[in-house]
């Protein structure tokens, strides 16, 4: 038997029993059973119904932090290229520049080629600002 088919039992055993209230006690006990019984269920049903509205809410909120997430990281990855490719074509100014900074190039094995160092530039920013 499913949910809705148990409760349209439920309020049809309420009707019968509430047509029969005045005059048997063990069908008014039924009855108040019967209400109680839909009163809780209600409640469930309703607490059921807002939870999936705070699921729904957070899974929103979750994809719409997903979307920035991979706009910035889109973003820092454009970045990252221009850099590089300034890097590239004039290291001395560029690097000047970010050694001034605190970029420690000493560390970088692939600066200045076709890979380049954009993973060490990444890293040199993040580390910046999780420092600030």
């Amino acid at each position: 038997m499913t949910k809705p088919e148990m409760i349209e039992q439920l309020i049809s055993l309420r009707e019968n029993a509430k047509s029969n209230i005045d005059t048997d006690e063990i069908f008014r006990k039924d009855y108040e059973a019967l209400e109680i019984a839909l009163k809780l269920i209600d409640e469930q049903e309703t607490e059921k119904r807002l939870n999936n509205k705070v699921i729904d809410k957070r899974n929103e909120e979750n994809l719409k932090l997903a979307a920035s997430n991979f706009k910035k990281s889109k973003i820092i990855n454009e970045m990252t290229k221009l850099i590089q490719e300034v890097a590239t074509s004039t290291p001395g100014t560029t690097f000047y520049y970010l050694r001034k900074q605190g970029f420690d190039d000493s560390k970088c094995k692939n600066c200045i080629t076709e890979k380049g160092c954009g993973e060490c530039i990444k890293q040199y920013f993040k580390k910046k600002a999780e420092d600030n």
